[in-house]
């Protein structure tokens, strides 16, 4: 005969032969053994390559056909373009 007893814990607390708690116990190791193998694997996540940003190109600027002539004239500077065409 089995008695089952309610501990402080709210557990049932189980009674019985010595030998009827070791066929439990082996029992209950077992089924623990089954749950662990039912475990799946977690799968690792792929970490995302960045993307490379392409650098812009500078544009460069054309030359233009211009010299330029630089006067003084009492603290004022004038500069004077000449475009060949």
């Amino acid at each position: 005969m089995v008695i089952n007893k309610k501990t402080a814990g709210g557990r049932e607390k189980r009674g019985g032969s010595k030998r009827e708690r070791e066929e439990r116990e082996e029992e209950e190791e077992e089924k623990k053994k089954k749950k662990k193998k039912k475990k799946k694997k977690k799968k690792k996540k792929k970490k995302k390559k960045k993307k490379k940003k392409k650098k812009k190109k500078k544009k460069k600027k054309k030359k233009k056909n211009r010299d330029y002539m630089i006067q003084r004239d009492n603290r004022v500077k004038v500069v004077f373009y000449i475009y060949y065409i």
